[in-house]
């Protein structure tokens, strides 16, 4: 009997994979509360007002999914934490808030990018649907190549597993010499490792596809609402980490010269 005892004693401890698996759980239900209360705004939208064909629905619309960023920004950060050292970092609220504060400043223009985006699209979708038959169909296309574009530039400026430095490093620089910049540094170190890495956004868009039919099956679904965040997010970077995404840019790095080494061995000679 004390064999089995021990085994139960060692799974139930507070150590033990019961209380590990429980502990990330837990992290997992609140990064995910946390992204989906930065929703809060435009389901209060989508509650009160709607997509009207008027101008102020519109731009009510627009302005309720500006914390659309700052949360992709926050939910992939914080779940990169976890994946990364595979075990409970802790304070999920406070991983959550500093992710978004890392990357406020090279993100910041894409965040404003996003509202903006929506405003275009809110346009098309409610003023033309009726007298454009493919309108719904071009606002959704465009919808997911933005929601593509916004998670990879957030996990490049994230500076992910296989990131190459000097890239991150410039998109940083640029950003913090202007918005335009940073935003061009941005976007042509996504695209390019895209170009290099193509079945990696494919990847994503397959994982959110899957986490939402999760929350549509009848019964467990609501439940899975509080956790599906977080599991794509974590799946995701698992899929950043296994192909090396965002792909290191082909340039020679920066070392340094042969002269230089001598140059300092004979003064330190001296």
């Amino acid at each position: 009997m004390s064999g089995p005892s021990q085994v139960l004693s060692g799974w139930v401890a507070l150590d033990g994979p019961v209380a590990r698996t429980a502990l990330l759980c837990w992290y997992a239900f609140v990064v995910s509360v946390c992204f989906l209360l930065a929703f809060a705004p435009y389901l209060l939208f989508e509650r009160l007002v709607g997509w009207q064909p008027s101008h102020l629905a519109i731009w009510l619309g627009a302005v309720s999914l500006a914390p659309a960023g700052p949360a992709t920004c926050g939910l992939l950060g914080a779940m990169r934490v976890l994946v990364g050292d595979r075990e409970y970092p802790g304070r999920p609220v406070r991983q959550f808030v500093g992710a978004v504060r890392a990357g406020a400043r090279r993100l910041r223009p894409w965040w404003w990018a996003v509202p903006a985006a929506a405003l275009f699209l809110g346009y098309d979708a409610v003023l033309y649907r009726d007298a454009v038959p493919s309108a719904p169909a071009f606002v959704a296309v465009v919808g997911v190549l933005i929601t593509v574009l916004l998670v990879g530039v957030t996990v490049v400026a994230g500076g992910d597993a296989g990131a190459d430095a000097g890239t991150v490093a410039d998109a940083d620089a640029d950003a913090a010499a202007g918005g335009t910049a940073g935003l061009r540094s941005a976007a042509h170190a996504t695209l390019s490792s895209f170009l290099r890495r193509p079945l990696v956004p494919l990847a994503w868009l397959a994982l959110l596809v899957g986490a939402v039919l999760l929350t549509r099956l009848p019964v467990v679904g609501p439940s899975l609402v509080l956790f599906a965040p977080a599991g794509w997010a974590g799946a995701v970077d698992v899929v950043n980490r296994a192909w090396g995404f965002p792909a290191p840019s082909p340039r020679v790095p920066a070392g340094p010269v042969p002269g230089d080494r001598a140059d300092a061995e004979s003064e330190r000679a001296r």
